[in-house]
Order: structure tokens, then sequence, then C-alpha cells
């Protein structure tokens, strides 16, 4: 018996790497005028909040790039020239559809201008790249158009009028079933006022949509018009109808909600906007913090958020400055008016880029009352040491070494660097995020306040 056991585990172990091996799918590019100076192709996957890498095709004779891909998701994907980032194409990929023999691409090196290319003629291929074209056009470059004016809204009417068509000429495919769901904007009625239109556009951009399949978030199509409807939200003074809207349409599953949840946390984490942040934690945390699809970091983000609440007392530190003396942040900020804590890093761009508007803003105001105690968390501390004694700076700078982080994720809520938060000399929180383009701002207006009291 214990003979006829191991046979058959042993025959469940062998069928196990046979589906396995039979799982991988084949590729091959071949690409026509190939430059000599490229060495590697990349297949890359969007999967729910940015592009992950999936497989680097190796070089062959030929100017090929051949890989054995197992292709977990349907969605978008794409190939990308690792020596020139620019240099990509992207196309749809359905699982269910892939050729047995598996897919083979012949495209010319200039047909990687970021746009669709076709990999088998198929109707899926026809449906993309008869729209995708026209959406790049419409929603790439955001900060560079002018939304409101006629000649953009004309083009989102366009959009809308072809993914119609497409819905028509392509029913079942993913273009047609998902993407034509979010890519445009709703057309408004024949007799809408014109000089209305945009905000008819953008005030229902969401209420269409319909999110009961994942595979919507396996293209960047949601997150660019999440992005592009926030800026109308946010300039109408409208985010709480944004975040209502969208956690409402994202209650069709738990993996959506707690996707949703997660994108808006980090929107308004990103904007500092303290109003709506909050907003949301109280009233659309409790449909998504017990799901199993809400990964530690943002349960981590969530904590910290809570702990660093306004009102609330800062945690205390004792950390060592470039001479290894141990500076109580507990002293001086008892000893100032109005205290910035500053976590940065010596690796960030954006913390060097700053400096400067911060030590004048430090200059201006530090007889006012005004102080900063700056954390270094960089994971290397040499980085943190070279850059702060090029800084030499007036205030408390010291290190966080990386040994004493525990839970420090769920101990402040430092989503990226510089990340700037305002204690009076009690160590009560006034603000937890402060945006550094309305620093001096905020600044300014914190020590009026604390004056008057």
């Amino acid at each position: 018996m214990l003979g006829i056991r191991s046979s058959f585990c042993l025959f469940l172990v062998q069928m196990a790497a046979v589906l396995s091996i039979s799982a991988q799918t084949p590729i091959e590019v071949q690409i026509n005028d190939l430059p000599p100076v490229v060495s590697q192709l990349m297949l890359e996957s969007f999967h729910e909040d940015g592009w992950k890498n999936v497989s680097n095709l190796k070089p062959q004779s030929g100017n090929k790039f051949i890989a054995s891909i197992n292709f977990e998701r349907s969605g978008q994907y794409r190939l990308r020239f690792a020596n020139d980032p620019k240099k990509w194409a992207d196309f749809i990929v359905i699982v269910e559809k892939i050729p047995r023999d598996g897919i083979r691409v012949v495209q010319h090196y200039s047909a990687f201008s970021g746009k669709a290319i076709k990999i088998s003629g198929s109707e899926e291929d026809e449906a993309y790249a008869s729209l995708s074209d026209m959406f790049n056009e419409v929603t790439l470059n955001p900060d560079s158009l002018k939304r409101d004016e006629k000649a953009m809204i004309d083009k989102e009417m366009q959009l809308a009028s072809r993914c119609r068509q497409v819905m028509n000429t392509y029913p079942g495919t993913y273009t047609s079933e998902v993407l034509c769901g979010i890519m445009p904007l709703p057309l408004p009625p024949s007799d809408y006022p014109v000089d209305s239109l945009y905000h008819f556009q953008y005030f229902n951009a969401f209420e269409r949509w319909q999110l009961n399949r994942s595979t919507v978030m396996n293209h960047i199509a949601m997150i660019r018009r999440l992005n592009i409807g926030f800026n109308y939200f946010k300039a109408e003074g409208l985010e709480e109808r944004y975040i209502d809207v969208l956690m409402k349409k994202a209650l069709v599953s738990e993996e959506m909600t707690a996707w949703m949840f997660k994108f808006l946390l980090e929107k308004m984490i990103d904007h500092k906007n303290e109003a709506a942040l909050s907003y949301l934690i109280t009233w659309h945390s409790s449909d998504c913090t017990e799901s199993d699809h809400l990964d530690n970091s943002t349960r981590n983000l969530l904590v910290a958020l809570e702990k660093c609440k306004p009102g609330n007392t800062i945690e205390f530190l004792n950390l060592p400055d470039l001479k290894g003396t141990k500076i109580s942040s507990e002293e001086v900020i008892r000893d100032h008016k109005l205290t910035i804590i500053m976590f940065w890093k010596g690796t960030c761009s954006h913390c060097r880029e700053f400096y400067p508007e911060l030590r004048k803003i430090y200059d201006k105001y530090t007889g006012q009352g005004l102080t900063i105690y700056g954390i270094g968390t960089d994971k290397d501390e040499a980085d943190w040491r070279i850059q702060a004694t090029a800084n030499n700076s007036p205030w408390s700078d010291v290190y966080l070494s990386y040994e004493n982080r525990k839970d420090f994720s769920k101990r402040f809520p430092v989503s990226g660097t510089p990340t700037f938060m305002a204690v009076d000399s009690s160590g009560k929180i006034l603000r937890r995020m402060m945006m550094r383009s309305k620093l001096e701002e905020e600044i300014s207006k914190l020590l009026q306040e604390l004056n008057n009291n």
C-alpha cells in the first residue's frame, strides 16, 4: 500500500511539473531596423497602480528577442527597450485566447513610439488599436492641457463616440466590455449649454462606471481617469463628493473596495488634503479595513495617521546628530513656539531641491519662535551624513537608524520625503501633513494663531 501511495504522489508531482511547463507561453519579437545599441527588451504588465516587470527577453540572432512567459492575467502589456524608456509599444493580452503556439511579433523599431501594436490581427487587436491612440492623445500630459477649452472638450466627445463604435463593431472584446466603460467621459444631451459642457463631463465622469470586473485594474486607463477627474473635483472644492462617488462604485467587491480606498488614501496624502483625508478615514475606512485585500502597508499607514491626528501629542524621540550627540525632540519642542518635524533623506532629490527655500523660511521665522527638528531616514547612514554635512543646517538634524525603526510605519505617516508635521511647545500636533509649496503660508498662519492664543 505504501508503495502505491508513493507512486501516486510521484505521479502528481510529475503532472504538476507538466502543467507548470505547459503554462509557459513562448514569445518571439523580431525588430526590423534595430539599432546596434539595443541590448535588452523588457516585457511589462500593468496591474493595480503601475507597471510590473514580467520578463526580460533574451536577444537572439536576426534581431529577435525570445522568452517563455507565464501570463498570469489578462490586460495591458508593453514591450520596452531598456536603453531608452521612451521606446515602447503596448497591446492587450487575453489569457484564454493566447494562441497555442505562442505569440510572435514582427515590428519596425520606429513602431515603438508609445502607441498600440497588433500582435495577432485579432478583433481584440483591432478594437484596441482603434481606440488606444485617441485615448492617449486625450489623457497624456494632463498638466499641459487646458481641459475646459472647446478643442479638448471636442476631443473628449470624439473619444466617447469612438468608444460607442468599438462597442458595436467588436462586442465581447476586453476593449469594448471593460475599457469602453472607463475611458470616455459621458456625452451630454444634445441641447446642453455649450459653456457648461466641461463641468457636465467631469461632474458626471464616474457615474456610469461599472467596476465589477477586476480586469479593469489591469490597464492604465482607470488610473489616468481618476487622476484627471480629481483635478476637476479639487478645483471645484468637491473632494468629498469625489470620495463618495468612487467608494460607492467600488463596493462591488472587497478587492475593488480595498483598491479604491488605498488609491484615495494615497491621493489625499500626496495632495496634503487634511480635510478630505479625515473624511475618507471617518466615513469609508470601515468598508475595507477588515478585507484581506488591504495590504499591510496601508493598514500601518492608517494606524500612523490615527496616532498623528491633529490634537494628539507627537511621539518624542531622542536621536543622534552628526557628532553622535543625542538630541531630545521633547526639549527642542518645549523651547520653541512652533516646531516643524521634518522627515527627509539625503538621497531624496525633492529634499535637496527644497532645502534652499526651507532655509529662507527658517531664517525669516526663527525669531518668532520657529524651529525645525529634521529626522534623516536614509537606509544607509552615510547618505544622510554626506547631505547633512553639506547642508550644515542651523536647526537640529538627527538620524533614525534603520535598526531602530521598529514599527516606524505605524508611528509616523511618512509615505514619502520630505514630510512636514507641525507641533506646538507642548508637542500637540497642529498639522500632520504640510505641502512644500504652502509651507511658509502655513507656518505664518500657525505662528499668528499661537500668538493670538
